[in-house]
Order: structure tokens, then C-alpha cells, then sequence
């Protein structure tokens, strides 16, 4: 698997200047006037069991059901100064 970084086939210039304008902020010198805050946020599916693992017997290895339902979603948000 290779990891790589590349501008949107759609994007031109001016997508170009925003996104150096943004990187900009990030090498500024620390302000306590003007603090640099980090934003992330995500959203997850939570999953619910649908059957419970089957009981051990001895000289077996555990053994379980990986059947599974959506069970609701949320979204989560983090920040952060750097």
C-alpha cells in the first residue's frame, strides 16, 4: 500500500493559494493574542452484537458469532491548540 498526498484533479490555482494560505498558519509563531486552534471531527457507526459468544468447551478454543447490527451513529469533535 502506498501513501500519497495530491491536489483534486478539479482544483486550479486559486484552490492552490487557499491551501498554502491555510498550511501558512500553521508555521506562525506561538501568540497568546492570536492562538492557533486545531479542528478535527469524524463520525462513527456504533455496532451492536446480534448474538452472544457461544459458551467454551473444554479443549476448544473460544469461539463467537461476528454477525453484528448498526446500532445507532455519532459524531465526534476534537480540539486542540498545537
Amino acid at each position: 500500500m502506498k501513501k500519497y498526498w495530491r491536489i483534486p484533479p478539479r482544483a486550479n490555482a486559486a484552490f492552490v493559494a487557499c491551501m498554502e494560505d491555510v498550511l501558512e498558519v500553521y508555521v506562525r509563531p506561538y501568540s497568546e493574542r492570536l492562538p492557533v486552534v486545531c479542528m478535527d471531527e469524524t463520525n462513527k457507526q456504533l455496532i451492536g452484537k446480534v448474538r452472544e459468544k457461544l459458551p467454551v468447551e473444554p479443549g476448544q478454543p473460544g469461539r463467537w458469532n461476528t454477525s453484528t447490527c448498526a446500532a445507532a451513529s455519532r459524531r465526534s469533535s476534537c480540539k486542540w491548540s498545537p
